[in-house]
């Protein structure tokens, strides 16, 4: 009896401790089932998030690149206008800050054109003073150096085969428009043609760029003032006749600075020759003179203020002399005797160029 009684709680015990572990394992599976649904959830979420990120990638790269785009625009608009105001403006107001005028002449270097101009420009501080005339190229002129007659727009291209220096080409424009230039610029075509449509503009720009020079950006927004076919074509001797307007050398310069002529060779006329382009440029000479002694070469004596006085004079004077001048410091009796600080003698080698009418 008693131990059918322990036999049975036994089995009672046994029962319920394998309902108890059913009872977990039930549990467990039901919460399990439970969670299966909601991992799959959370997966169908993720995955529509990542396709939408996917769908709107595009369209943000694309709006990322049209605000780069509008960022670069601006800035290159910026730097357009910076720039446009600065040749329009600026630049012209550096340009033409000079401290003294200055004769600049643009002549072609082609040979096989028929229907050349040359450009004369006076440039100067004063925007009033500044002026730009074309040359008729085909008016023939007298070429030192015993060349004889050529037409102007053949000029420069002979010198230049005859290995001329940029002394005899200047010495020898000065001579045939009888004007004191300061410098004489080249290009390859130089035509009505390119005046009148515009293009020369852009040719001196180019030469501008290339040259790397001033000169001819300064020709540039000369021409660039100039309206189209206001421009008419002068002969030689019509443009020796406006040499007077477009001096170099100022009256304080000219008195500071008096010059000496002495004729040394038998050519009659050629102090009183070489004084006139002196004089129509600017100059002041005070004494025209000859004397016996023969000078093969033309000489110059510098006073003791012409060094720090008269820079401007003596480029005149030296632009006259295609080879040049042999050049020493005058004694104190010399500049009393002559009463000029510069004291010019013009010797054999220029006889033939100043002499007898030639110019």
């Amino acid at each position: 009896m008693v131990r059918s009684a322990r036999t049975t709680r036994s089995k009672s015990r046994i029962t319920s401790r394998a309902k108890s572990r059913f009872a977990s394992k039930s549990a467990t599976r039901a919460s399990s089932w439970q969670l299966r649904p909601a991992k799959k959830s959370n997966r169908r979420q993720a995955k529509k998030i990542t396709n939408r990120f996917k769908q709107t990638r595009p369209a943000r790269q694309q709006g990322g690149a049209a605000a780069l785009v509008k960022i670069s625009l601006g800035v290159i608009s910026a730097v357009l206008a910076v720039v446009f105001v600065g040749y329009q403006f600026f630049l012209p107001h550096y340009l033409f800050e000079l401290s003294q005028p200055q004769n600049l002449l643009v002549v072609p270097t082609n040979l096989e054109s028929e229907d050349d101009i040359l450009l004369f420009a006076h440039v100067d501080a004063e925007e009033r003073r500044r002026s730009f005339h074309v040359i008729d190229g085909s008016a023939e002129v007298e070429v030192v150096g015993g060349y004889g007659r050529y037409q102007l727009q053949n000029v420069y291209p002979l010198l230049k085969m005859e290995q001329k220096d940029q002394q005899f080409i200047t010495a020898a424009f000065n001579h045939a428009l009888t004007m004191a230039l300061d410098r004489v610029l080249v290009v390859d075509r130089l035509t009505a043609d390119l005046l009148d449509n515009g293009e020369l503009k852009q040719v001196l720009l180019s030469y501008a760029l290339s040259e790397r020079s001033l000169d001819y950006l300064r020709l540039h927004y000369l021409l660039k003032d100039q309206p189209r076919n206001s421009l008419a074509v002068l002969g030689a001797a019509d443009f020796s006749k406006l040499v007077p307007n477009y001096q170099t050398i100022t009256d304080q310069q000219a008195r500071n600075c008096p010059v000496a002529v002495i004729n040394t060779t038998r050519t009659n006329g050629l102090a009183g020759s070489i004084s006139k382009i002196i004089e129509d440029n600017g100059g002041l000479v005070v004494r025209i003179t000859s004397e016996n002694t023969v000078r093969p070469i033309s000489g110059l004596l510098l006073g003791e203020r012409a060094e720090s006085q008269c820079q401007e004079v003596i480029q005149l004077v030296r632009g006259l002399f295609p080879f040049g001048l042999e050049e020493a410091a005058a004694s104190s009796q010399e500049t009393s005797q002559y009463r000029s600080q510069l004291i010019l003698f013009a010797g054999e080698d220029v006889a033939g160029t100043f002499g007898g009418g030639q110019l």
